[in-house]
């Protein structure tokens, strides 16, 4: 365990005045990188600190050569945010969702009174999906072991990027607003039912407990999203019965309201 510490406290700090990465921001991410090489979820988001593209890289390197993780996982850059994506698994997620239309898309242009759900084909999302998927499967992109996967911005232009993280991330819901018109959203006091789902690890500091998902969905679509919902979950709970690395898998929700919401 201590190589995952001593590892993102070399190549992960940033900044003149170098601030030292707390154990657990380091098993943090760790656990969320195991998780992501294990299939429980398509890619990580990297959020600690402003490291760049290129540390992160020599971070996974690192540890993928001490043999802590597998070579399934790669950097992804995309707008300025770095991903950590297991590219079998995210081919996998996104075929699936072409396939199934298992994907809750919430409008949330501030010119409607509420959030609204629509179907993936709307909004450009399935084509946005068709494209990262297309993306993902290219020849010269599996050849980038190593290296950093970038998304060009030609393709990034027609994508709402909020809705992208959703679909990257595996959620089972994601936010869509007309980038158009604005980059304001109709959340604001408008009740949230936050879903957050946790597992244990067992590490040589002992239990270490981490948050695999975070996500909202605004209280008023919770009937109609429900059994998407419900299948979701269920799968996750599949999934963590396969492997024997994370246990006390937990999937709990709260209500928030908020003055005003960033997506």
């Amino acid at each position: 365990m201590d190589l995952f510490v001593d590892v993102a406290r070399q190549f992960l700090c940033v900044g003149k005045r170098t601030k030292v990465l707390s154990r657990t921001v380091c098993l943090d991410l760790a656990a969320q990188l195991l998780a992501t090489d294990l299939g429980l979820k398509p890619a990580v988001l990297f959020d600690i600190n402003g490291a760049s593209p290129e540390q992160v890289c020599h971070y996974l390197s690192a540890l993928q050569e001490n043999g802590f993780l597998s070579s399934a996982l790669y950097t992804v850059a995309l707008c300025g945010n770095v991903f950590i994506a297991n590219l079998k698994q995210t081919v996998v997620h996104l075929q699936g969702l072409l396939l199934r239309g298992n994907l809750l898309v919430i409008d949330v242009c501030p010119s409607l009174v509420q959030p609204a759900l629509f179907d993936m084909k709307c909004g450009g999302t399935e084509d946005m999906v068709k494209a990262l998927l297309n993306y993902f499967t290219t020849e010269s992109v599996t050849e980038q072991r190593n290296s950093i996967m970038e998304i060009s911005e030609d393709l990034l232009q027609k994508w709402n990027l909020c809705t992208v993280f959703g679909v990257l991330l595996g959620y089972p819901a994601t936010y869509w607003f007309d980038e158009d018109k604005g980059f304001d959203n109709c959340l604001s006091f408008v009740p949230l039912s936050v879903t957050k789902v946790s597992l244990t690890w067992q590490t040589d500091y002992g239990q270490h407990r981490f948050n695999l998902f975070s996500f909202s969905i605004p209280e008023i679509l919770l009937v109609q999203a429900g059994a998407l919902f419900e299948s979701w979950a269920q799968n996750l709970q599949q999934q963590v019965k396969t492997q024997t690395v994370f246990t006390e898998l937990n999937i709990f929700k709260t209500n928030v309201t908020l003055p005003a919401v960033t997506l």
